[in-house]
């Protein structure tokens, strides 16, 4: 922790907290402040929910050229969403994603950016989904420190997780 914000630098280190309370399709949102130091390549993992089998879990990153990236995987294809806007080295940035059981918002910055489009498939999370920040969390629930590819080099503060769909003036 420095200046009241938790420093991951890249090299595989996560804060990762169960999330019990969430399981199957659930409406969710969440809020995150972050600051990227740089851009490796892989996920650049910022917030995960649930764990990387391929039909379990809903995140946000950076993907490995520098665009935001949004997704909730439950086994429908595309709804993945690459944004057309790149991150900002250095710079501190706020985004929501608003997960209603079917589609995902994502406003950066208080604005809405982008939407997915496939709502063929709710989530589906496991009772034992964790919530993951600065890193990704592999099909066995652990997190990936195997290889530093899916870690994020930056600062994340005041995440916040709602089992709810907050209204856009929240």
């Amino acid at each position: 922790v420095s200046n009241k914000a938790f420093v991951f630098d890249g090299s595989g280190d996560a804060i990762v907290s169960g999330a019990t309370s969430l399981s199957g399709n659930p409406p969710l949102s969440y809020s995150v402040w972050f600051k990227t130091n740089s851009i490796i390549t892989g996920n650049n993992s910022i917030v995960m929910i649930g764990y990387a089998d391929g039909t379990k879990s809903i995140g946000f990153r950076i993907d490995s050229t520098g665009y935001y990236r949004f997704y909730v995987y439950s086994g429908a294809t595309n709804e993945s969403v690459t944004t057309t806007i790149k991150a900002e080295i250095g710079i501190w940035t706020h985004a929501t994603v608003v997960y209603d059981g079917l589609k995902s918002k994502l406003y950066i910055d208080g604005k809405f950016t982008l939407q997915n489009t496939n709502t063929t498939t709710g989530l589906a999370l496991d009772p034992s989904a964790k919530v993951a920040l600065g890193n990704y969390i592999n099909s066995v629930g652990n997190v990936a420190t195997v290889s530093a590819n899916d870690s994020y080099d930056g600062s994340i503060t005041n995440f916040r997780l709602f089992n709810r769909v907050l209204t856009t003036d929240e």
